[in-house]
C-alpha cells in the first residue's frame, strides 16, 4: 500500500515537472523569438541606411567640388549592387528639389514597380526608408 502511494507521488511530481519544463521551454521559445523578429527588422533597416548613406557621400563629394547634380557619372554603378543584391530593395533614385527624378536603377526580377513615394515631395537630408507592399 505504502509503495502505490509513492508510486503515485513519483508520478504526480513527474507529471508536474514535465509541464513545468514545457512551459518554461515555450515561454523561452516565445520570447526569444519574438526578440529575434524585432532584432532582425532593425539590422535590416540599419544595413539599408548604411548602404544608402554610402551612395550619398559619393554624390556630395560630387556636388562638393561645384559639379552639377545632374552631370554625376556612375549612379547606376554605384546603386545596381544595392539593388540588384537586396530583395527588398525594389529601386534607387535620386530627385532634385523640385521633385524631378534624376536618376533611377530599377531590380531587373520586378519590372513592375510601386507608385512613386510622397517622399520626394519633402526634401530632406536624411535617407528614408519607404515600406510598402509590393507584388
Amino acid at each position: 500500500m505504502v509503495v502505490k502511494a509513492k508510486l503515485g507521488h513519483r508520478v504526480i511530481d513527474a507529471v508536474s515537472m514535465f509541464i513545468v519544463t514545457a512551459l518554461s521551454l515555450f515561454l523561452l521559445l516565445y520570447v526569444g523569438f519574438g526578440e529575434g523578429k524585432r532584432t532582425y527588422e532593425q539590422i535590416e533597416l540599419e544595413k539599408l541606411t548604411a548602404q544608402g548613406h554610402l551612395i550619398q557621400n559619393s554624390i556630395e563629394k560630387f556636388l562638393r567640388d561645384d559639379l552639377p547634380l545632374k552631370q554625376f557619372p556612375g549612379f547606376a554603378t554605384i546603386a545596381s549592387p544595392v539593388v540588384d543584391g537586396l530583395s527588398e530593395v525594389d529601386a534607387m533614385a535620386v530627385y532634385d528639389h523640385d521633385g524631378h527624378e534624376l536618376f533611377l536603377v530599377k531590380d531587373k526580377t520586378n519590372p513592375q514597380l510601386p507608385a512613386t513615394s510622397a517622399a520626394i515631395s519633402r526634401v530632406k537630408r536624411e535617407i528614408e526608408i519607404d515600406q510598402g507592399a509590393t507584388d
